[in-house]
């Protein structure tokens, strides 16, 4: 049977799939769970029709995708030349080295503490991509449904509540010689998630955002003293299996994806400086999110971190939300995204559109209008004629810009891939108003748009990442500081 994602793409196969459907109750389905729950039923309560066809590019970022430096950058790669670019000091290396993959040792399994000493600054991006190629496949083959709702374990970030991103953009690093006899100091030397058991977590708590024990969660419940739960923290010791904890794919995979973006951002032009007036930045604390705006219909989603928006010594808005996965996705032989993945994504994604200061968004300052649209106003001002294709072509593209697009980059492995939700406000209206009354109606729809899996271990899918967290960047200050004269070709002036 084909996947949501797969065959649900126009309104008459959704009406078809929830006239199929099982009886839902309605917005009544979402309370009470939460989103690492969701799936099929979910997805078409929230009327959810996913994009035809898989892009290269997520839409939203279709106006800052092209960069004719990137392009000339991985030309280089492609022939083993020298980097050279019209980009500040530093950035044509960082990202041919990240083209160029990691250099090749000898032994049949490379350690961190060797591709630390080869480089300093990427040598983590390698390890974990090293690691992840290395692991062994999980018996049976990847399975439909990445993770079980009731999984016995949960990592814990040990900077959660600290900006540990902001203290690692306040003392930026320059990429270490490669010659050099000793490793430099990396943004990425710090100590990894710490792992404990869910049966003795306490609550995660976040300001404003309820507790989230209050909601079912993916992990048990536990009644434990604090003391106990702190003891347990320090050490898990041999119980069978579970002495492997520190390789679950997911955590491996949250690591990959991590390092490989903590490194790429720093150097995103115009922010590849020490001090920067805006830079988008990685937040590795996991946030929780609590809805409690439609009405007494109230659910819970947490992420696995997010790109966040640095700027006046603060971290601000969220411009991308993070998820990692055990594994990918594979139904009936075919990679696909899951009912069960594609709902915790439309959930986590649904959570953040409607909290409140939480996402950037076009009515923080400015409607971006690409140069072919701002240079069809100017002629509109001397031929009235124009106006009327004013009207016809701007229009939607004002209207685009003002619909509010949630960027999920989600992973398994050693492959990721970008994920779009589009919630317009009329979607945020309606709902708010059917979840109080079932007879309002309830008649827009989310649109998903989704982009291949990228395999961070080949060069050209490397490349493709990098030019879609350099469009984050891009689109975000676009968004927070106004629009910048950018003919695409990798050149900034205010």
């Amino acid at each position: 049977m084909a996947t949501y994602f797969a065959s649900v793409t126009s309104p008459s196969v959704y009406k078809r799939k929830r006239n199929q459907a099982s009886p839902i109750t309605g917005l009544r389905s979402l309370h009470g769970q939460s989103t690492s729950r969701w799936s099929t039923i979910q997805l078409l309560t929230c009327r959810v029709l996913v994009s035809p066809q898989s892009k290269k590019r997520l839409p939203v970022l279709d106006p800052y995708y092209d960069n004719h430096e990137l392009d000339k950058i991985f030309a280089q790669s492609s022939q083993s030349l020298p980097p050279s670019a019209n980009f500040e000091q530093g950035t044509a290396e960082i990202y041919y080295k990240l083209i160029m993959g990691p250099p090749s040792l000898e032994g049949p399994s490379a350690s961190e503490h060797q591709y630390i000493w080869i480089d300093s600054y990427l040598g983590h991006v390698w390890a974990a991509l090293a690691r992840l190629r290395n692991l062994p496949e999980e018996r049976g083959g990847h399975p439909a449904a990445d993770d079980t709702p009731d999984r016995e374990t949960q990592v814990t970030n040990d900077y959660a509540g600290n900006d540990s991103s902001t203290s690692l953009l306040a003392n930026p690093q320059t990429p270490p010689n490669l010659t050099s006899k000793r490793p430099a100091s990396s943004p990425l030397a710090l100590p990894g998630p710490r792992l404990r058991s869910a049966r003795v977590s306490r609550p995660t708590l976040h300001p404003n955002n309820g507790n989230s024990s209050e909601m079912e969660d993916n992990s048990s419940s536990s009644s434990s003293s604090f003391h106990s739960s702190l003891f347990s923290t320090a050490y898990i010791g041999d119980q069978g299996p579970r002495k492997d904890l520190a390789q679950l794919p997911e955590v491996l995979s949250m690591h990959l994806i991590s390092s490989f973006v903590r490194c790429s951002l720093p150097w995103v032009p115009p922010q590849a400086n020490p001090n920067p007036d805006m830079a988008v930045v990685l937040d590795q604390a996991p946030f929780l999110h609590k809805v409690d705006t439609l009405g007494d219909i109230t659910f819970a989603s947490q992420d696995d971190g997010s790109l966040r928006i640095y700027q006046n010594g603060n971290l601000d808005r969220r411009v991308a939300l993070l998820e990692a996965k055990r594994s990918i996705g594979v139904v009936e032989g075919t990679v696909s995204i899951p009912d069960d993945l594609l709902g915790q994504l439309v959930g986590e994604a649904l959570a953040a559109r409607l909290q409140e200061n939480h996402w950037v968004d076009s009515s923080d300052t400015y409607v971006f209008l690409p140069l072919p649209c701002r240079l069809t106003l100017i002629l509109s001002s001397v031929v009235v004629v124009v106006v009327v294709v004013v009207v016809v072509v701007v229009v939607p593209r004002i209207a685009y810009n003002e619909l509010i697009s949630i960027i999920i980059i989600t992973g398994a492995r050693h492959f990721l891939r970008f994920v779009q939700c589009q919630i317009s406000d009329e979607y945020v209206a309606e709902m708010q108003k059917h979840a109080s009354d079932d007879v309002s109606p309830f008649t827009e729809y989310m649109h998903v748009s989704a982009t291949p899996l990228f395999d961070l271990s080949n060069r050209t899918d490397c490349f493709v990442v990098i030019k879609h967290l350099v469009a984050i960047a891009k689109l975000a200050r676009c968004l927070v500081i106004g629009p910048t004269e950018n003919d695409g070709d990798g050149s900034w002036v205010e």
